[in-house]
């Protein structure tokens, strides 16, 4: 059960609504658009991202329709493809963020994916210079998706990338890319965050049907999604940009939805026998760890033996923020969404050395890459650097790439003619 919230749409027509939030609400191309990215049944397509899912039309900006999307209908994927006007020159979060981290918390436990935002000469935003306008959702426990072109070989320069300001100063959003490029459907073609975020919507929505559990594992939908997002498209690897303090525009890389099906199709337990993919959500508890702050668990890769295989590894570990009250005498109730913990993600060769880290202070996930050996089996350990409160999480991985031989136009043209 997917819900597209922002005005409803235009036309119905093409589109496949399961119920709706108002029977007449304000409308736009736009919401068109969005809810046919996700799914429709117009002849001749492929009919959206998630052609199986339930979709229905939380149709008002009204942060009730997002409550009756959430507990009224259950819907566990929530696409918000539009922003209040206050939050792309805020370096905070919004109170919106605040409930979509707070909802993600509570049954149904819904994965929230959020449009980064666009910016550009004269966007209504009025953010002088528009460059410095922040990511517009900056929940922790949400996703925010950047725009990409067609083919994943470059981002939109109109994608917002800016961090919101954090205690260290190293908050990275958005987390993942995805296609938002002159993107038709439903016979209206348009571009931007708004045409990523359902993309990675309609993703979400395929993981949860491969594997019901994921339904309501938030944490583990956004730790697959980042391990799976395999191609990296401008600047180094997260981690690496995350070091070198570059704003990474693209998050954790271009979304994929074969490999993130893939990871999905693979659910592993702690101290399994290793994998090339695997995913698992539990929640960690200070038993869970050591003197050392390691975790007394693991989980394990192991790459194709093949030399020309697949080599390169990435695991991303999701979190959870909390939401919690601060009454004052006097003064209104005060929310915020607090990380509680500061999670790293350790992998470890067969010798027991440090091949893969990733250690950032104020975000909720982690992502690590590295190059490994064929054959190899490698060892994924969590570290708590701090906090003692419970917290839900997601960790996955996966071993992509191998060995590519570029042939020439012709030599290419030349095989095929002789074999037919």
């Amino acid at each position: 059960d997917v819900a597209v919230w922002e005005s409803g749409p235009t036309s119905n027509a093409d589109l496949v609504i399961a119920g709706r939030f108002r029977n007449n609400p304000s409308t736009s191309n736009h919401s068109q658009n969005v809810h046919g990215i996700i799914r429709n049944d117009e002849a001749g397509t492929p009919n959206g991202h998630a052609p199986g899912c339930n979709l229905f039309s939380a149709n008002s900006t009204s942060r009730a329709a997002l409550t009756w999307a959430v507990e009224d209908e259950d819907c566990t994927v929530i696409n918000q493809s539009f922003h209040r006007s206050s939050e792309p020159g805020s370096d905070s979060l919004s109170s919106d963020d605040l409930y979509g981290d707070w909802l993600a918390l509570n049954w149904p436990y819904p994965l929230i994916v959020h449009a980064a935002g666009n910016f550009f000469e004269g966007d209504a935003d009025n953010i002088d210079p528009p460059e410095d306008e922040y990511v517009n959702h900056k929940g922790y426990n949400t996703i925010s998706v950047a725009n990409h072109n067609d083919d994943a070989t470059a981002m939109r320069a109109s994608s917002v990338f800016r961090n919101p300001s954090s205690p260290h100063g190293d908050r990275e959003l958005p987390e993942i890319s995805a296609n938002g490029v002159g993107v038709t459907s439903v016979g209206i073609t348009m571009s931007g965050t708004s045409m990523s975020s359902p993309a990675v919507a309609g993703i979400a929505a395929l993981l949860q049907e491969r594997s019901g559990t994921l339904r309501h594992w938030p944490e583990g939908c956004r730790a697959i999604l980042a391990a799976g997002a395999s191609r990296n498209i401008v600047d180094g690897t997260w981690w690496q940009d995350v070091v070198a303090g570059v704003d990474g525009i693209d998050g954790a890389g271009a979304v994929d939805a074969r490999e993130s099906g893939l990871i999905a199709a693979n659910r592993r337990f702690r101290g399994a026998p290793a994998t090339r993919r695997g995913w698992d959500v539990g929640q960690l508890r200070s038993d869970d760890f050591g003197s050392d702050k390691l975790s007394t668990f693991d989980y394990k890769i192991v790459l194709p033996t093949f030399w020309w295989g697949p080599r390169d590894v990435k695991v991303a570990l999701a979190w959870t923020s909390e939401v919690d009250e601060l009454n004052l005498p006097i003064f209104p109730s005060f929310y915020f969404s607090n990380l509680v913990v500061d999670l790293d993600l350790k992998v470890f060769d067969s010798n027991g050395q440090q091949v893969g880290y990733s250690g950032s202070w104020d975000n909720s996930y982690e992502i690590a890459e590295f190059r490994g050996s064929p054959g190899a089996t490698y060892t994924i350990r969590i570290r708590r650097w701090s906090g003692d409160r419970p917290t839900w999480y997601g960790i996955a991985w996966t071993v992509t790439g191998g060995l590519q031989i570029a042939i020439p136009a012709e030599l290419s043209e030349a095989v095929f003619a002789r074999l037919g």
